[in-house]
Formats: C-alpha cells, sequence, structure tokens
C-alpha cells in the first residue's frame, strides 16, 4: 500500500499525518505498520479528513484520541498550504466534539492550540501512592512527581487508569522541576510509545500547577524538545488551556508499507 503523508516535528512528538482515506476500522493496525517503518521515529499517526462539526479541517488520530501536538501540527500544516495567508484555523481532532482554534506563527515556525479546560483533575490510589490525574476530554494523564521510573510501573498504571476511565488514551507524565518525560498508551493500538513531548500531558501538569500553586504560565523540557503552557483560572476554576511552540514540516512523503 502506498500511503501519501507529511512528517511533522512538534517539540520533539514525531507525527505522521497521512493524507490517503483510510476506513476507520484499518486505521489503529496500518499506523502500526507506519510506526515500525525504519528511521522515521514515528511515534504517533493521524488521518486527515474532512471536517464534520464546523472545522476548517480535521485529524483522526490512529486510536481515535485526543492529541494536541497533532492538531497544532496540522493547523500549521493547513495554513502552509494554503501559503501562509491564514493565522489561524479551527481544527477538529478526534476524542473532542467540536473544533479547537490553533494560532500560527509562521516566522517563528510555531502553533499554540487552545484546548477545553479538563472534565476533571481527581486522584489515583496505586502502588501505596497517591498520584494527581487530570482528565481531558479524549485523554487522561497521571502525573508522577520525581525521575522516570520504570516501563513496568508505566504498564500497570495505564492499566489502573484504563480501569478508571474511557479515555482513548492515557498518559503517564514524570515531572520533575521544569523537566518533563512523557509516556502515553493508546488503547485501540495497545502501543505505549515514550514521547519526544506530550501537548495535552503539559497541560496536565500545568494545570495541575495552576491549581495547587497558582502557576499559570510554564515551560516544559522534553526529550525531544520545549512546549509553552498558559492556564487561565477564574475563581479557582480552569477557564482555558493553552499549549504550544516550534514545529517543523517535512515535504511531501510517499511511504511503502
Amino acid at each position: 500500500m502506498q500511503i501519501s503523508a507529511y512528517l511533522a516535528n512538534p517539540g520533539g512528538n514525531i507525527t505522521l499525518l497521512v493524507l490517503n482515506a483510510v476506513p476507520p476500522e484499518a486505521r489503529a493496525d496500518l499506523a502500526k505498520l507506519l510506526m515500525a517503518l525504519p528511521d522515521l521515529a514515528i511515534e504517533q499517526v493521524g488521518y486527515i479528513t474532512d471536517p464534520v462539526c464546523g472545522g476548517d479541517t480535521r485529524l483522526e488520530m490512529m486510536g481515535g484520541e485526543l492529541c494536541g501536538n497533532a492538531t497544532r501540527s496540522l493547523g500549521y500544516l493547513e495554513g502552509c498550504l494554503r501559503g501562509k495567508r491564514t493565522r489561524s484555523l479551527r481544527v477538529e481532532c478526534s476524542g473532542v466534539s467540536e473544533p479547537l482554534a490553533v494560532e500560527l506563527d509562521y516566522e517563528r515556525e510555531s502553533a499554540f492550540v487552545r484546548m477545553a479546560p479538563p472534565l476533571e483533575v481527581t486522584h489515583l490510589d496505586f502502588s501505596g501512592e497517591r498520584f494527581p490525574v487530570v482528565c481531558f476530554d479524549g485523554i487522561t494523564h497521571m502525573i508522577v512527581a520525581g525521575e522516570r521510573r520504570s516501563e513496568s510501573f508505566v504498564l500497570e498504571a495505564v492499566q489502573a487508569l484504563h480501569a478508571q476511565t474511557a479515555s482513548a488514551a492515557c498518559g503517564v507524565m514524570f515531572l520533575r522541576n521544569e523537566q518533563l518525560v512523557p509516556a502515553v498508551w493508546v488503547r485501540e493500538t495497545g502501543s505505549l510509545v515514550w514521547e519526544g513531548s506530550c501537548g495535552s500531558g503539559s497541560l496536565a501538569c500545568a494545570v495541575w500547577r495552576a491549581l495547587t500553586k497558582g502557576s499559570e504560565k510554564g515551560c516544559f523540557h522534553q526529550p525531544g524538545g520545549v512546549l509553552e503552557t498558559h492556564i487561565l483560572l477564574e475563581k479557582g476554576l480552569v477557564r482555558s488551556c493553552i499549549m504550544g511552540g516550534g514545529i517543523t514540516l517535512s515535504g511531501p512523503l510517499t511511504l511503502k508499507v
């Protein structure tokens, strides 16, 4: 099968944006094949489709999850394809029911996405400890203060999250000061990836810090790059979440799987 795509690098979270029309039931299996291709280091796959709820374009992620980095990547790609005439776009993404606003800065080669506030901020009692959990529509993250732990810890943690939430994807965010190491598990593909960066995971950490420490702006340094966040609080409630940073794009690619 021949695949037409673009490769996006939003802060190190290597994302393949597929142009082919791929049936929903085939997306997860095709994503596994694409992620296994040598030399590209693909962490996740999104399928560009026609918008269905008033957006300018739409992205269906490989497991039907929400992905902030992929959303802003598609916004930046769409803006570039329009000749860099557009400064903002409404991008639909799987996992959420309304388009997300993406602001584009071509001079800085960056894009920022405004995501809805979390559905819930709670805790998970796991392995004799209590961890903060931030649930967005389409993805849920557990925050672990301190150094990165073992993959077996992550796998057990995402199974515990899986039992607690219906989210299409779950993440475990290892946060130490401004250093963030993200691991994300996608339910449909059964894949666990130590990501170069995680947009929604960065926002989960930013939300937790805003609620506990009042810190509304931040930068999270991750293995693949840096993501900026801005959380707006009003009377102790999260009103908006913005995340973004630099993006690089490949030219059009043709891949065979």
